[in-house]
């Protein structure tokens, strides 16, 4: 698959494939916040991925920069979908704690 742009011969024109910057912050807070286990893993692995869009772009290979961009969506997706579970399961546990009725 070719966009008019041999790999390798530089930076290419226009605007790179989102990285996803902000859901990788947010993605990483809310793992170390609420899912250290889970939640926190899938947050790096998508962070790498949104860190090699700008690489692969640079080099000229756009469709392997819009294929990290794709992952690191999807990682990013996975890692607040578990925060979410993870926050759900917190607040069950908290309330649910022995000595938390009255």
């Amino acid at each position: 698959m070719s966009y008019g742009h041999p790999p390798g011969a530089g930076a290419l024109p226009g605007a790179p494939p989102p990285t996803y910057r902000a859901w990788e912050t947010t993605a990483v807070i809310c793992g170390v916040l609420f899912n250290i286990i889970l939640g926190l893993p899938t947050a790096l692995i998508g962070r790498r991925y949104g860190k090699r869009v700008t690489e692969l772009w640079a080099r000229g290979d756009a469709p392997g920069a819009i294929s990290a961009s794709r992952k690191a969506r999807a990682w990013l997706i996975a890692s607040i979908l578990l925060d979410v579970i993870g926050l759900v399961l917190s607040i069950v546990f908290i309330l649910h704690a022995p000595g938390s009725h009255r």
